[in-house]
């Protein structure tokens, strides 16, 4: 979005989607974390700390091995969890409710919400994910969810997809925005 709007733009379109996602998440019962890369920023420690959510450093060295962390970081001490970036603003208390329902319904299954580039914007497991989840996954280049679907399939885990939905990561992007999140 670098090309389309200035720093202090992307910087109020970000603070903006993140209280937006976190409204949304805080009409869901259950621990609500967030997880950032590279965490730096007074702003968000506040902004956790007014959501009553614990903030956390992303581990790993690339995008999926820090999901991987993050998920398996709930999913070990017994607790389902759904990671989804603020950059789909489409997700809705509905949508969380579905995931919860599927992963109710099968424990051992990972639901998506996939992205209409070949991404997802949301992920949730019930149980630990493999560490070859992410394995040779392209992140950006409109193939993640298929490869990582890929793998999915080669471990034997079952997955559920949910509707696809437009997520923001390219300046075309910025008109699929609600009025009251756009720049």
């Amino acid at each position: 979005l670098s090309s389309a709007l200035s720093l202090e733009q992307r910087q109020s379109l970000q603070r903006k989607l993140v209280h937006y996602t976190l409204q949304t998440c805080r009409q869901m019962d259950g621990e609500l974390e967030i997880w950032t890369y590279p965490f730096s920023d007074s702003w968000l420690e506040d902004t956790a700390n007014a959501s009553s959510a614990t903030l956390h450093d992303q581990l790993g060295d690339d995008l999926g091995e820090r999901m991987l962390n993050a998920l398996n970081h709930a999913t070990t001490t017994g607790h389902a969890a759904i990671l989804m970036g603020t950059d789909c603003p489409d997700i809705s208390r509905d949508m969380l409710e579905e995931t919860s329902t599927l992963l109710s319904c099968s424990p051992a299954s990972v639901v998506f919400i996939p992205a209409i580039d070949g991404g997802f914007a949301l992920i949730a497991a019930a149980s630990p994910l493999p560490a070859n989840t992410f394995k040779d996954v392209a992140w950006g280049e409109g193939l993640a969810l298929n490869q990582t679907l890929k793998n999915l399939r080669e471990l034997h885990r079952p997955y559920s997809l949910l509707a696809p939905l437009a997520d923001i990561d390219r300046p075309e992007d910025l008109c699929l925005l609600p009025p009251h999140l756009r720049p």
